[in-house]
């Protein structure tokens, strides 16, 4: 069985941006593992969910990257802290 995959909207860090790719769901566990925060910001506006998860981790440099998630019910599992509106 394959892995499941997320789909990342976009991530920065140190202001290169990258889009649209996928990140595998034991990656964020790992990413979590090691001290990753997890933050789920859910989103309605009239009939469209803008829902979203951030992934932030910093580097072995302490250098802040943040992974821009879109939702699914695999990272819903995961431990994770929901933003207030």
């Amino acid at each position: 069985m394959k892995t499941p995959t997320i789909k990342v909207a976009h991530t920065t860090t140190n202001s290169v941006i990258y889009k649209n790719f996928h990140i595998s769901l034991d990656n964020i566990k790992r990413k979590l593992s090691k001290g990753a925060t997890l933050k789920y910001f859910p989103c309605t506006i009239g009939s469209a969910d803008n829902s979203f998860f951030s992934l932030n981790e910093l580097d072995s440099k302490g250098r802040s990257k943040t992974w821009y998630l879109d939702p699914s019910p695999e990272l819903l599992k995961l431990d994770h802290s929901v933003a207030s509106v």
